[in-house]
This record gives C-alpha cells, sequence and structure tokens, in this order.
C-alpha cells in the first residue's frame, strides 16, 4: 500500500470513530461530505478507505469496550467495599476518659475515631446518632447542632468536608456521670440502652455500628461486635 493510501486509511479509521458518536446528526452529514471529498482529493475509492479502516476502528472500539469495562469494575468494587470505618475501644484514652474528683471517678467521657480505610479522598463525611431513647437523652444535650428534643430525627456528632485516605479523626460523643440513675425503674440511666452510629460520605456505602450502654459495666459504653 503506497503512503498515500496508508494514510487515506488513517484518517479513514479517525473519521470513522468520529462518525459512530455523531451518526444521525447535522455534523454527520457535513463530516460525510468532507470525506468524500477526501477520498477523491487523494485518488483512493471510498469504498478501499472503508475497507482499510476496518481493522483499525474494530481495535479502537475493542480497547473503549475493556476501557469502560474495567472503569465500571473499578467503580463498583468501590461503591460496594465501604471505605469508612467507626473505631471505638473503651480501653484507649483516646475514647474514654474518666472524669475524677478529690472523691474519685465520677464520669466517663466517649470519643469515636472516623477512619478512611480506602485509598481515595471522601468528601462529606458525616457521623450521626441514629434515633433513639439514648440518643434524644444523652447524646443531643453535647451538641450544639442537634436537632430539638422530641424531634426524633438523627443528631450529627462528626462532620468533615473531606478525609484523605487511610486518615483517621475523632469526634466527641457525650459524657456520663456515674450518678445520673434515678429511683424510677424504666429511667433510662438505670437500664441497658443500645443506639446506633451511621457513617456517611459521597461515593462509598453508609456503615452502621451499633453500641451499648450498661450502667453497671466500667466502662460503660461498648461498641458490639
Amino acid at each position: 500500500m503506497s503512503s498515500k493510501s496508508t494514510f487515506a486509511v488513517l484518517i479513514a479509521a479517525l473519521a470513522a470513530i468520529f462518525l459512530a458518536f455523531l451518526k444521525e446528526t447535522y455534523w454527520f452529514v457535513l463530516i460525510e461530505l468532507a470525506f468524500d471529498h477526501l477520498a477523491s482529493f487523494l485518488g483512493v475509492e471510498k469504498a478501499q478507505m472503508i475497507a482499510g479502516a476496518a481493522p483499525y476502528v474494530v481495535s479502537a472500539l475493542a480497547a473503549s469496550v475493556i476501557v469502560t469495562v474495567a472503569y465500571r469494575v473499578g467503580v463498583r468494587d468501590r461503591v460496594l467495599k465501604p471505605s469508612l470505618e467507626i473505631l471505638y475501644d473503651p480501653t484507649d484514652p483516646n475514647y474514654m476518659r474518666p472524669v475524677t474528683s478529690l472523691y474519685g471517678p465520677t464520669a466517663e467521657r466517649y470519643s469515636i475515631g472516623v477512619l478512611n480505610k480506602g485509598n481515595a479522598t471522601l468528601y462529606d463525611v458525616t457521623v450521626r446518632a441514629l434515633d433513639s431513647w439514648f440518643t434524644q437523652e444523652a447524646i443531643a444535650p453535647s451538641h450544639t447542632l442537634s436537632p430539638s428534643i422530641g424531634s426524633h430525627k438523627p443528631v450529627c456528632v462528626f462532620q468533615k468536608d473531606e478525609l484523605h485516605p487511610h486518615s483517621s479523626d475523632f469526634a466527641e460523643l457525650t459524657g456520663i456521670a456515674y450518678q445520673s440513675a434515678s429511683s424510677h425503674q424504666e429511667y433510662i440511666f438505670n437500664t441497658v440502652q443500645r443506639f446506633t452510629l451511621e457513617a456517611l460520605a459521597r461515593d462509598t456505602p453508609a456503615i452502621r455500628r451499633e453500641f451499648e450502654f450498661d450502667p453497671k459495666a466500667r466502662p460503660m459504653v461498648r461498641m458490639l461486635p
């Protein structure tokens, strides 16, 4: 094949790819007309140009399909595998800090960690306590931006614009005094209670972790397996 014919085939290959995207548009008519003029100028029949371009077009389309599938598989894997994790270890002072006075321990203060265990930065990261009796009575009063008592809405305990890969941050949850109990048997701080924290961010599934409050345990709050 002459250099002129080779050039024509390459031009045809590129044109065919563009035509595939522009088909049934006004631009398709103009490009097809220009394609006819180009074939006439190069002295090559249009059918010959199309036949020579076919292998290139097929290869380009196959490569496009492979790249598209690989990209979608990568996106699917990122979506299916949560990148967020909620951290809590009652033996670590970063998460549970006893409050003491002259008379000894009087209360416990709790914090949680938020970890991005993925390889991409997460945006609009939020952790919230879902509605429960414990959330309204013990967590909401510790957060100034919490909804009004009785609204039965989740309470936001952590919010950050972005969290970089393999990095973590801390957020204070609440504090509970040892002497919070009441003579009323059904009072919340007299009984074992459970509450749920939910972590959310863009482009990753939300996760939930359940916690338990036990007024007779030390520490009083633990994360359930």
